[in-house]
């Protein structure tokens, strides 16, 4: 199982959001990551980017 690190990427700096994220959800302006203990985060932006290689996530937005 692959678990993946969200980071928020805000005015060129960028801050970690969550830990062992295995699935992601995007509506509308909303991005919803659960983590591998059930535990929700929603977070208000954009995705940038999700590489599956290094296992991160970005995502863009105010801070």
């Amino acid at each position: 199982m692959c678990l993946s690190t969200a980071y928020k990427s805000s005015g060129g700096a960028e801050y970690k959001i969550g830990d062992y994220i295995s699935s992601v959800s995007v509506e509308g302006d909303k991005i919803t990551l659960r983590d591998i203990m059930g535990g929700i985060t929603d977070v208000i932006g954009r995705l940038k980017s999700i590489d599956l290689e290094k296992n991160v996530i970005i995502i863009e937005g105010d801070a």
